[in-house]
């Protein structure tokens, strides 16, 4: 006969309840999918520890969720029986049951959290089925008897020392501890290279962590996953080869993996977790893997001689401190699909001179390019978001599709400080859509500019790019670089910047004199590219031997 026994129950949502203890003395617990009228979903947080008289539960079909230390301390519970619509074992659940002996993982049961079964002294037997995905860390560490696990589907996540003091680990001669040769546990040997198991599928939690000598890996096109720490550390581990079946790779996986040349190649992965490549410091050119929607928080962070970055199409959110202090990039094309950049995901990548911002990017936190010093230039195509990334220095290019012109919009510090009212409210009008763009207040904040070289590149902005430029302040411009164009060449040489001069030069802005001058002032720097588009200005209206003296050949 079976008898279920309650008292106490609370609801956790309309509709839903939640178990959250029995009263005492009951041997043989049954717990319904069923009461009054609501279903039962969840079993509470601790709404059964320490409870010495219970032997056997039961629960019913419609349970999804055992909760945190559910059943811990059960010292005599000796059976379980689960439904299938169970979805999570959660951390501690059946911690120190000591009479358990089996486990029946049921059909969608898809995660079984940290040290859920840790210290079951007598589990002998453990069949998990098809969907379980994760398998936290201790899980079953120190189920002393536990001598066979099935495993329809190795889990995509194993984590820190599940199978600890279990009899269910195997190390080979070479130092590898795996579970079935399926699951790799952990590597103390100090070879250079090592090959996986052809039935590898799953590299645990911090498996390979701080072998210093590791410099090669060879899987097996079986692997599906690098679990959280993998390679932390693995400070001379150069490359991860024959992974094709790769899908997920977690937090931390490569941290400070300082002489990685490449990412492990595979155009299945789905999934990165957070800081998964950070400090890698040999990285050069990254290839985002193809299907790829997210890049999580810190993904790429501190891979200083990462010079350019190729993104998959579909790639839709770039999380916070995703490239932070990728010194080495210079130019950014995000995805045309992009639609959310987070605070600080290329804060510190000093080279980064140029960026495309695609028009579907509709959410920009502040502070996205903080100290990104060499940032210069900025192509934007909507402007729904605020643009409080914008810093000292900063040119931003407006491309408006419908009328196809193009404005270029310098920013320095001069500017910014009156962002918050009187005349200089052009900052604010910018957080708005291009059409409320106040261009005239904006072009007649020239004087506000304390440097030269901030004046010339503001006009020259301007000049280059003219949407919205009223025949007023063209005039204006033109007659102040007209005064300062030899200065302008200069400033332009130094800013390594050779389609600006072009720009001056066949547009009339330098005379006879202000030539000679700008060609002594850019010899001084030795800009080759520079000198060069001098060399054919002048060419039409003196010889080259006129040339020759000019820069002392």
């Amino acid at each position: 006969m079976r008898i279920t026994f309650y008292t106490t129950i609370s609801k956790i949502k309309a509709g839903a309840l939640e178990i959250t203890g029995c009263s005492p003395n009951v041997s043989h617990l049954v717990i319904p999918s069923e009461i009054d009228g609501y279903p039962v979903i969840s079993i509470a947080k601790t709404a059964f520890r320490n409870r010495q008289d219970l032997q056997s539960v039961e629960l019913e079909e419609g349970i999804e969720v055992i909760g945190v230390e559910s059943f811990e301390d059960c010292y005599q519970l000796k059976e379980v029986h689960l439904p299938d619509s169970l979805c999570r074992i959660s951390t501690q659940a059946f911690q120190r049951c000591n009479s358990l002996e089996i486990l029946e993982g049921s059909k969608n049961l898809q995660k079984i959290e940290n040290s859920a079964f840790m210290d079951c002294k007598n589990l002998k037997t453990v069949h998990l089925k098809n969907n379980l995905m994760h398998l936290g860390s201790f899980a079953f560490a120190g189920c002393e008897n536990l001598e066979d696990i099935s495993m329809a589907h190795v889990p995509f996540y194993v984590g820190e020392d599940c199978f600890s003091r279990t009899e269910i680990l195997c190390t080979d001669a070479y130092g590898l501890t795996t579970v079935q040769q399926k699951i790799v546990i952990g590597y103390r040997g100090d070879a250079a290279k090592v090959n996986l198991p052809e039935a590898a599928e799953v590299i645990a939690y911090g498996a390979f962590r701080d072998r210093y000598a590791l410099q090669q890996v060879i899987c097996s096109d079986r692997l599906k996953s690098i679990g959280s720490y993998a390679f932390s550390k693995c400070t001379q581990l150069r490359a991860v080869y024959q992974c094709k079946g790769l899908v997920r790779i977690y937090e931390y996986a490569f941290e400070q993996c300082t002489n990685l040349r490449m990412l492990p190649a595979s155009e299945l992965v789905e999934q990165l977790g957070t800081y998964a490549f950070v400090a890698c410091k040999s990285l050069q050119n990254l290839l985002i893997y193809p299907k790829l929607a997210e890049l999580s928080a810190g993904v790429f962070s501190d891979c200083s001689q990462v010079e350019q970055v190729y993104f998959p199409r579909g790639l839709n959110h770039i999380y916070s401190r995703a490239f932070e202090h990728c010194e080495a990039i210079c130019k950014i094309q995000l995805p045309e699909e992009l639609c959310t950049l987070d605070a600080y995901a290329f804060a510190g990548c000093s080279s980064l001179g140029e960026v495309y911002l695609p028009e579907q990017l509709k959410t920009m936190e502040t502070e996205v390019f903080q100290n990104c010093q060499s940032l210069r230039s900025m192509t934007v195509k909507n402007w729904m978001y605020p643009m409080g990334f914008l810093g000292k220095g900063v040119c931003v290019t407006l491309f408006f599709p419908q009328s196809e012109q193009t404005a270029a919009l310098f920013y320095s510090d001069d500017l910014a400080r009156f962002c918050n009212g009187g005349r200089a409210r052009l900052s604010l009008a910018l957080y708005h859509a291009p059409q409320q763009i106040a261009f005239e207040e904006y072009d007649r904040c020239l004087e506000l500019l304390v440097y030269e070289q901030d004046r010339i590149l503001f006009v020259l902005n301007r000049l280059q790019y003219p949407a919205e430029l009223s025949e007023e302040m063209e005039g204006s411009f033109r007659e102040y670089l007209m005064e300062h164009a030899a200065k302008a060449v200069f400033w332009c040489a130094v800013w390594n910047e050779p389609e600006r001069v072009q720009f001056l030069c066949e547009n009339g802005f330098l005379t006879e004199d202000t030539l000679a001058e700008a060609i002594t002032m850019v010899n001084e720097i030795q800009n080759l590219s520079v000198i060069s588009i001098l060399m054919d200005h002048k060419k039409t209206s003196v010889g080259t031997a006129a040339i020759d003296s000019l820069f002392c050949i």
